[in-house]
């Protein structure tokens, strides 16, 4: 009997992993919208807490640990390659072809996970300056990092998220934001209180 979670018996996490190392290449795997984001948002993910130096509180409640436990580790195979070909020097190549080829794609979420050193920002700076015709947005805790390089493109907007080890360096009058919340009714008096925005916008219907 098949089972959708396995291939020839191996559990698909495992067996995704495996079909990568065959040429000794990572997979490189940038998906399209989620229940929050629009088709037309390209989202690239890495694997928390590996990836986010700066989490803190954020950790107890984060979003992605639900995906992962749903999705029996498929998701999880895939994160874990796109951080080993994060770390590849051909990586901005990849990245750069693999987002020219998404058709109908108008901006990139970087990410899920976080910028992990400072090496790896300047990576997403260079892709950034090759696709001058795509928004690039990403959410991050890792304000130990330098961030400048991002924060100084037209088509990158770097906002820094409250709930990390660094909370103190984030301005709340010239720096783009965001507080991370448990719940629908938090999400609501937050942006009642800082006058923003809640992700998604469903939630004050």
């Amino acid at each position: 009997m098949s089972d959708k979670s396995s291939i020839a018996g191996v559990p698909l996490g495992i067996a995704v992993l495996s079909r990568n190392t065959v040429t000794g290449v990572p997979r490189l795997t940038v998906t399209r919208g989620n229940r929050k984001i629009h088709p037309s948002i390209a989202i690239w993910s890495l694997p928390p807490p590996l990836t986010c130096p700066g989490a803190g509180i954020c950790l107890l409640f984060c979003y992605f640990f639900k995906v992962l436990k749903g999705l029996r580790g498929i998701v999880l195979a895939a994160v874990n390659s796109n951080f080993k070909a994060s770390l590849r020097d051909d990586f901005v190549d990849r990245m750069v072809d693999k987002l020219l080829r998404m058709k109908g794609i108008v901006g990139v979420r970087v990410h899920g996970g976080d910028f992990y050193c400072d090496a790896y920002i300047r990576k997403w700076e260079e892709v950034a300056r090759r696709l001058p015709h795509l928004k690039f947005f990403a959410f991050t805790k890792s304000l130990h990092l330098n961030l400048a390089p991002l924060e100084q493109l037209p088509n990158f907007t770097v906002i820094k998220s409250f709930g990390g080890l660094l909370d103190r360096r984030i301005s709340r009058t010239s720096d783009n934001y965001a507080v991370v919340v448990e719940d629908v009714q938090q999400a609501k008096k937050q942006a009642k209180l800082a006058g923003g925005r809640v992700c998604p916008p469903e939630l004050l219907a």
